[in-house]
C-alpha cells in the first residue's frame, strides 16, 4: 500500500496559465485544462492510479482566468440596475396602495377595485337638530320648523306645530285648560286629565201653564250627600191654585222612572201647597240631564184641609232638565 509520500507525489501538479500563456490565443473565459492525462491510455487514467501502476501523473494545468476590469465591473453594474428595478417596483406599490387600488383586492381604507380614501371625503355640514346651532329650517336651536323636534315652553316659534303643547305666540306657551288645545295629558280638548271637569245644563227651562224650573251648580263647590254624591239646585215655580178645599204639589221624574218629591226626596209623599199664587219649591238632585217635572191639582174632601185630597190631575209641566259633566270629546 503507498505511503502518504508516495500518493502525494503521484497528484497532478495545478499552475495558473495567464493570458500570455493561452496558445490558442481563444478568449480567456473559455477554461482549458492542459494534463497529460489525455494522452494517457484508459486504463491509466483513472485517478487514483492503481497501486502497481509505475507511471506517474504529467502535471495538471488548469486555466484560470484573471478578471479583466470589465468582468470586475459586471456585478456592481448588476448590482445597482437590479436595485434601481426593486426600488421603483415598491414606489409603485406604495403609491397603489395609498390611493385605494387599482382593481385589485383593494386595501384596508379602498373598496375592493379601487376607492377613495375615508380621509379624503368630504366632511358633512348639512344642519342636523343635534349640531348645537339654529340653521336650516329650524325655529330655535335645534327644534321646531317642521324638520326637528317642538320647541319647549320659551323658544321661538312660527306656528303651533312649532311647539310642544302646541300653543304659539310668537314664542311657545306653557299649557293651559282654557287653550282650545287638547295637550297636557287631556283626554280631550281643555278637559279631562290635569283639568277641571266642566258641567253643562245650568238655567234655566220652560215649562207649561207659565211653569219653570232653573238648575243651578257651583263645580267643586256644590253640596254633596252622604254617599258622596255631587248634588246641584233645582228650584221649580209656577202659578199654584190651593186652598177652599184645593191643592199643588210638584214631583219631579228622573232616570229609570224614579219619583223624587219637592223635598228631593226619592219616593217621598207629595207636599201639599194650599195657597194660591206664584210658588216656589227648591231642592236638590244628584247630577244629571235626564229630569222632568209635573205640577199636580188635588180636590180636597174637607175645604178646610190640605190633606186627604185626590181627583190628581197635571196642570203643567216642564223638562228635561238637570246638570252633568261635560264628556271629553
Amino acid at each position: 500500500m503507498p505511503t502518504r509520500r508516495e500518493r502525494a507525489s503521484k497528484r497532478p501538479s495545478c499552475r495558473v496559465l495567464s493570458r500570455h500563456d493561452e496558445p490558442s490565443g481563444l478568449p480567456i473565459s473559455h477554461a482549458r485544462f492542459e494534463t497529460s492525462v489525455r494522452s494517457m491510455p484508459r486504463e491509466e487514467s483513472r485517478w487514483p492510479p492503481a497501486s502497481n501502476s509505475p507511471q506517474t501523473a504529467a502535471p495538471l494545468e488548469l486555466d484560470i482566468p484573471r478578471w479583466t476590469l470589465h468582468d470586475r465591473a459586471m456585478p456592481r453594474i448588476l448590482f445597482l440596475v437590479f436595485g434601481a428595478v426593486g426600488v421603483a417596483t415598491l414606489s409603485y406599490a406604495c403609491a397603489s396602495d395609498d390611493s385605494g387600488g387599482t382593481g385589485g383586492a383593494g386595501t384596508t381604507t379602498g373598496a375592493a377595485g379601487g376607492g377613495p380614501d375615508a380621509s379624503d371625503a368630504p366632511i358633512d355640514t348639512a344642519p342636523t337638530c343635534t349640531d348645537g346651532v339654529k340653521d336650516g329650517a329650524e325655529t330655535d336651536v335645534d327644534c321646531g320648523g317642521g324638520t326637528c323636534p317642538p320647541c319647549a315652553e320659551g323658544k321661538a316659534c312660527g306656528g303651533a306645530v312649532d311647539c310642544i303643547d302646541g300653543v304659539c305666540a310668537g314664542t311657545c306657551q306653557p299649557a293651559t285648560c282654557t287653550d282650545g288645545v287638547k295637550n297636557q295629558a287631556e283626554l280631550g280638548v281643555d278637559c279631562g286629565g290635569s283639568c277641571p271637569p266642566t258641567y253643562h245644563g245650568t238655567g234655566c227651562v220652560q215649562g207649561t201653564a207659565g211653569s219653570q224650573v232653573c238648575s243651578s251648580f257651583a263645580p267643586r263647590d256644590a253640596g254633596v250627600d252622604d254617599a258622596g254624591v255631587l248634588m246641584f239646585t233645582v228650584e221649580i215655580s209656577w202659578n199654584a191654585a190651593g186652598g177652599n178645599g184645593f191643592v199643588d204639589y210638584a214631583m219631579v221624574y228622573g232616570p229609570n222612572d224614579t219619583v223624587i218629591n219637592s223635598q228631593g226626596i226619592v219616593g217621598g209623599s207629595a207636599i201639599n201647597v194650599c195657597t194660591s199664587g206664584a210658588h216656589k219649591e227648591t231642592f236638590d238632585l244628584p247630577l244629571g240631564d235626564a229630569y222632568t217635572y209635573k205640577i199636580w191639582h188635588a180636590n180636597c174632601i174637607n175645604p178646610n184641609a190640605c190633606s186627604g185630597c185626590g181627583y190628581d190631575v197635571v196642570v203643567a209641566e216642564g223638562g228635561p232638565f238637570g246638570v252633568a259633566e261635560d264628556p271629553c270629546p
